[in-house]
């Protein structure tokens, strides 16, 4: 499924979107982040709303405010505005217990939660997903995505450097550029070069414009 905020605020969503939890709000939203199942926004005054699957809990936060929202596949992680983690959903393996912080950003996937450290700018994740917890790379980065089961990173210089399940191509090296942006899904990874061109890696990439 996927989800988007219309100009006026509230959210349209569409595909298969789980219909046995939290219902589309129908009230003004901020901004929106979907997981595997379930998707969640921030309202205006910074407290977190969710619908979709929530079987494990991971549509049912608990108070704010809240900064920005990671939801993955069976957890949701936010940032607090002291820049602290909090977690609810699955609790699996430490899916639910962060890192020490101070973060900047989150991304989630299938298990695991991963965060931009405040003070070093190193990513450090957590969570069941021992592929990606464990084969995180202890180097500064400017922006993280999550994938289902992969994590890929954009450098301080440009590169792309990913990490993880890597079982369809995922995790294949991008062409050598200076992306501006990288984006990760299930079982593909692609970024955005400078030059304007678009280098895609993994499995089922067929074209790209």
């Amino acid at each position: 499924f996927s989800c988007g905020l219309r100009d006026w605020g509230t959210v349209a969503c569409w595909g298969d979107l789980p219909a046995d939890g939290p219902p589309v709000p129908r009230e003004v939203i901020d901004s929106v982040a979907a997981g595997s199942r379930h998707a969640c926004g921030l309202g205006a005054n910074r407290e977190v709303v969710c619908w979709g699957a929530d079987y494990e809990g991971q549509a049912s936060p608990p108070p704010g405010p809240f900064t920005m929202l990671a939801p993955g596949g069976d957890h949701t992680c936010a940032l607090q505005p002291d820049a602290a983690v909090s977690c609810w959903g699955r609790e699996a393996d430490g899916a639910l217990a962060p890192s020490e912080g101070p973060f900047s950003s989150l991304v989630s996937g299938n298990g695991y939660t991963c965060g931009v450290r405040s003070l070093d700018l190193t990513p450090h994740c957590w969570g069941w997903n021992e592929q990606v917890v464990r084969g995180t790379p202890a180097v500064p980065v400017a922006a993280l995505v999550a994938g289902d089961e992969h994590v890929c990173a954009r450098l301080a210089d440009g590169g792309i450097q990913c990490w993880g399940e890597g079982d369809h191509g995922q995790l294949a090296p991008l062409p050598e550029a200076v992306y501006v942006q990288v984006e990760a899904g299930r079982y593909q990874t692609c970024g955005l070069r400078a030059d304007g061109w678009v280098a895609c890696t993994g499995n089922a990439v067929l074209t790209v414009p």
